[in-house]
């Protein structure tokens, strides 16, 4: 009998593949043969497996749109948003409707469909995106490193201030910085130029947003270092070329920068995570590490990216971090915070409703687990495989490189190696090779085998609950 197979599609391997894993940790010790591939390696991958289920981010490329539509008849369609829908309805709505509502398009096709929290389901349901029965909601695996006890948790005396950066708009490939100016030179009237900006926000917007609120970052970040004298960490963002903050380590005394460290790590090991508007800074509260953020310092940032339809600006997590006004404050809230002295957030009651409605947390079961539960459920239900070869696309070569990837031994390895070796090599490495997952560099497996270990050891099935 042929085994059971889930093919598991990382969208971000620096944000996700940790989460990743534990899932097929998880389907494996249940019997499930799963699979992780990356974008480039999805239709390769799918094409030897001929998975039972592909569980997908909620992406919007053309090509894997239209594959995942083209084995549809043979292959249980879940997808998540790993973006969680954490902004505004407003934005969420937004999503729906970019790239001729190719979001839209994917949710009618996907079997299941993976949320944080009620919020967002809400959400789908009233923009009428998926139909309530197939709306399962999870929370977050990323956050299920904060359901047990960490090991190796660093002194109070040696703890850092960790500084998280989110430039990668200007980083992520310098080389192109005039090309992406070209390309944005008339923005759509109807999806302006990035969700997490307002749709009347020019491109010069978005530059003046990053390089205020990283400037601002920098100068306390100096300060801080000099008047405590502890290290600091600076996390690049997931899409970053991390070499161009390589100077920080000469600037400052006592600063590294760590793209490698796992989310949940870095959090952990500061007393005080600086930041802007980023999800992270929740890790952090999770943590118990409070967190200052810039937005309320720089001048005329509301000018600039502020509106009834703006998604970063004041973003709604961001009302539970500390929002000092001056250098002065931000440096009174870190010394408290180095003391143990400043309150985790400043609306705790705020928080923990925040934290329920959109994350659903805090939890039971493992995010990893309850996904793994309703894949297990996709695997159950048969599939009528008659329509598959008339639903195939009718490009030639497409057919001649999936017929290849089917019958061919070693065509998939030679992909995957394929696409490694053109990713090391390009001037872009540095981002590539934290974007795309390849299992023969990720350098977090075994953390992420210890972790599962524990959660399951922590594990109550609903059945066993009663």
């Amino acid at each position: 009998m042929r085994r059971k197979t889930v093919l598991i599609a990382v969208d971000q391997a620096t944000r996700d593949a940790f989460p990743h894993l534990l899932l097929a940790q998880y389907l494996r010790r249940r019997g499930v043969r799963a699979l992780l591939c990356n974008q480039g390696t999805l239709i390769s991958m799918s094409e030897r497996y001929r998975p039972d289920v592909a569980y997908v981010p909620w992406m919007a490329a053309p090509p894997l749109m239209q594959y995942l539509r083209s084995i549809r008849p043979v292959t249980r369609i879940v997808a998540m948003d790993q973006e969680g829908g954490r902004l505004r309805k407003e934005v969420v709505r937004r999503a729906f409707e970019q790239f001729n509502g190719a979001k839209r398009e994917l949710a009618g096709i996907c079997d299941r469909v993976f949320v944080w929290g009620a919020i967002q389901a809400q959400w789908l349901e009233e923009l009428q995106v998926v139909s309530k029965d197939r709306i399962v909601v999870t929370g977050s695996a990323r956050w299920d490193p904060y359901l047990v006890q960490p090991e190796n948790v660093p002194a109070k005396q040696d703890k850092y201030i960790g500084v998280t950066l989110r430039a990668d708009i200007i980083t992520a490939s310098p080389r192109a910085f005039m090309e992406h100016v070209y390309e944005y030179r008339s923005p759509s009237p109807a999806d302006g130029i990035a969700l997490g900006y307002p749709v009347r926000a020019e491109y010069e917007d978005r530059i003046w947003h990053v390089v205020a609120t990283t400037r601002h970052l920098f100068k306390l970040a100096e300060e801080l270092a000099r008047r405590t004298g502890k290290r600091v960490v600076f996390r690049p963002g997931p899409w970053e070329q991390y070499g161009l903050y390589r100077f920080l380590t000469g600037a400052i005394p006592g600063a590294t920068v760590r793209p490698d460290m796992l989310q949940h790590d870095y959090v952990r090991g500061a007393f005080v995570v600086l930041d802007d508007a980023s999800n992270l800074g929740l890790e952090a509260l999770l943590a118990g590490t409070p967190v200052i953020s810039v937005q309320a310092m720089v001048p005329r940032l509301e000018e600039h990216i502020g509106g009834e339809d703006a998604g970063l600006f004041d973003a709604p997590f961001t009302r539970y971090y500390w929002k000092p006004k001056t250098i002065d404050d931000a440096l009174d809230y870190a010394a408290k915070a180095e003391r143990g002295e400043l309150p985790l957030t400043p609306d705790p009651e705020g928080l923990r409703d925040y934290l329920r409605n959109t994350y659903d947390w805090p939890r039971v079961r493992p995010s990893s687990f309850v996904m793994g539960d309703t894949i297990l459920g996709l695997l159950d239900i048969p599939v009528d495989a008659s329509h598959y070869s008339a639903t195939r696309p009718t490009d030639l070569r497409r057919e001649i490189k999936n017929a290849v990837y089917r019958y061919m031994p070693g065509a998939v390895s030679m992909m995957r190696l394929k696409m490694l070796v053109h990713c090391a090599l390009s001037p872009d490495r540095q981002c590539l090779l934290r974007y795309h997952y390849f299992r023969w560099v990720y350098l977090h497996h075994r953390a992420a085998r210890a972790l599962f270990a524990k959660l399951q050891g922590r594990d109550i099935a609903p059945q066993e609950r009663g």
